[in-house]
This record gives structure tokens, C-alpha cells and sequence, in this order.
């Protein structure tokens, strides 16, 4: 039996910016294949280079189930696809740096790189047990909140949020 999914969030642009980003590595590494032959090392390990790069997972989703919360970092081979799990019934309070939202996050994606920008919006999870986990996601901040408010309606706890 399949478990129920309550919500997803993902960014958009941050799941076009890696299909744009694939595309253009699989066209490079066609390209780079035609040249082996000139200089079959440097171009080995050029294409080499390239196919860890496209392998590596690259945006984020939140999942919201009835009995958990998962923060996974998608790629394109599930496997190496990174996942961390909170229970909701074990969440006591929730603190959410929430820098982001849509517009923010779009200019600070599309900024060069030499100017020093931090898009990830955090997101602190203090369990009954005293421990503490954190999420640091790329999403945006309307997203969070209505994870948060799912979060909130599914627990039989009463959790504080404060952002």
C-alpha cells in the first residue's frame, strides 16, 4: 500500500536550471566524444568530470506524508538521491529562517557567481528528545509555510512555530 502524500514543494527554477544543466553536459560530452581521438587522455578526463557532475543530485523537495516529513535532494540516479526523515508526531517546535521567497530566491539564482549569495532557507526542527535537526532547502518561503501548517494540523503534539 502506497503512503498517502499530503504535500510536495519543490522549486521550479531550481528543477529547470539542473534539466537545462543535464542537457547541456550530455551535449558537451557528445561533442567532447568526436575529439577522443586528438587527445584521448585530457578529454577522458574531461568527460569523466562531467558524468560525476551529472550524476550528482541537484534540487531540492519536501515531502510532507500523514507520519513524517522528508527533505529529499533529487538527482538523477535515485540512489545517490540524499533524504533525511523527521517523524511528525516527534516534533516539538519548529524555527524557520525563512530569507527567500519567490522573488528573492529567482534574483539571487540568477545573480553571477561573484557576487556572494546564500539562497537556502533553513528550517529547524527541536524534537521531544531535546535533539535538534535542521533542513537547509532551496524553496520558497509560501511553500515552507504551508508545509509547516500540514506539519502542524497532522501532530498530535502541540508545536510551536516561530520564523
Amino acid at each position: 500500500m502506497a503512503e498517502k502524500v499530503i504535500f510536495v514543494a519543490f522549486s521550479m527554477v531550481d528543477r529547470i536550471k539542473q534539466y537545462v544543466m543535464n542537457i547541456l553536459i550530455v551535449l558537451t560530452i557528445l561533442y567532447l566524444s568526436f575529439y577522443l581521438k586528438d587527445n584521448p587522455v585530457l578529454i577522458s578526463i574531461i568527460i569523466f568530470i562531467l558524468l560525476i557532475i551529472l550524476i550528482m543530485p541537484g534540487y531540492n523537495q519536501l515531502k510532507v506524508y500523514e507520519d513524517r516529513i522528508e527533505m529529499t535532494t533529487v538527482g538523477l540516479i535515485q540512489a545517490l538521491s540524499s533524504k533525511k526523515k523527521i517523524s511528525i508526531n516527534t516534533i516539538s517546535s519548529i524555527n524557520a529562517d525563512l530569507k527567500f521567497d519567490q522573488g528573492t530566491f529567482f534574483l539571487s539564482e540568477i545573480l553571477p557567481m561573484w557576487i556572494a549569495t546564500n539562497s537556502w532557507n533553513t528550517i529547524n526542527f527541536k524534537l521531544i528528545d531535546g535533539t535538534q535537526k535542521t533542513f537547509e532547502v532551496k524553496l520558497y518561503k509560501k511553500d515552507i509555510l504551508k508545509a509547516i501548517f500540514y506539519i502542524k494540523k497532522l501532530s498530535n503534539n502541540r508545536i510551536a512555530v516561530s520564523s
